[in-house]
């Protein structure tokens, strides 16, 4: 996926390294339509800057093993549900 946009891969990685430079915390709205690569991938450059990151989502998947596998995959630490 990066390959096909380079740029707009940067881009969001600088965006989320200076936001994780700022924030003690991301709230990840509509976390259940996020592609999971995506998310885990800036989480993981957010988390090379502030390994302490608190991170809450917002999960409508309707299914706790959907749930767990965005818990467990992104080192969710709180839940906002529907």
């Amino acid at each position: 996926m990066q390959e096909e946009s380079p740029f707009l891969w940067d881009y969001m990685e600088e965006y989320t390294r200076k936001m994780a430079g700022i924030f003690h915390a991301f709230r990840i709205d509509n976390c259940h339509s996020t592609s999971i690569h995506l998310a885990e991938h800036l989480l993981k450059v957010a988390r090379q800057v502030r390994p302490d990151l608190y991170v809450c989502a917002e999960l409508f998947t309707g299914s706790e093993e959907k749930d767990f596998a965005f818990v467990t995959r992104l080192g969710i630490n709180s839940l906002i549900r529907e």
